[in-house]
C-alpha cells in the first residue's frame, strides 16, 4: 500500500495505491483514495509521510494493523462519505 499526504489547511492522508498481493489487496476492503483517519486508533492527520509510514511500519510488526478510513461515494442525496 502507497499513501500520500494532501495539505490543504490541514494535513489529510491518503491511500496512493493498493501493492499486489499484499495484505490490503488480499483483505480487499482498502482503495487507492479512501481517506486514512487512523493506525491502530492513534489520528494521522496533519503527521507528515515519515510519521504516517512509522505508524503502520510500527503496527504490522504485531502482525496485524487496524485502520480507520473514510471513503468518498458519489453524491445521491445525502453525505459524500460512507
Amino acid at each position: 500500500m502507497y499513501i500520500f499526504s494532501h495539505i490543504l489547511l490541514l494535513p489529510q492522508v491518503y491511500i496512493g495505491a493498493i501493492v499486489p498481493l499484499g495484505a490490503a489487496e488480499k483483505d480487499g476492503r482498502l482503495r487507492a483514495g479512501d481517506e486514512l483517519l487512523c493506525i491502530d486508533g492513534v489520528p494521522v492527520k496533519g503527521k507528515s509521510h515519515k510519521q504516517v509510514l512509522e505508524l503502520m511500519t510500527n503496527a504490522a510488526r504485531n502482525g496485524q494493523v487496524m485502520l480507520t478510513v473514510r471513503r468518498k461515494l458519489p453524491l445521491s442525496g445525502g453525505s459524500a462519505f460512507e
